[in-house]
């Protein structure tokens, strides 16, 4: 699982993303907290299928606008 940690203004927000269940889906997990109080958070899991759907229209939508 690959963490991506952010600190700004006392507030915390990490995004975890990692593969699970045989490695047919994504888990994401965004959680945002102050000290030990979580403010916000969210976990969702995604198809593989579709979370590489999602990655190739990211890079053909980039790519278009870097034209």
């Amino acid at each position: 699982m690959a963490t991506y940690t952010k600190q700004a203004n006392g507030i915390t927000t990490a995004i975890s993303i990692g593969r699970v269940a045989e490695d047919s889906y994504i888990s994401v997990q965004i959680r945002s907290h102050k000290g030990l109080e979580i403010i916000e958070g969210a976990h969702i899991w995604i198809p593989v299928t579709e979370f590489q759907k999602l990655c190739e229209a990211a890079i053909k939508e980039a790519e278009q606008s870097a034209d």
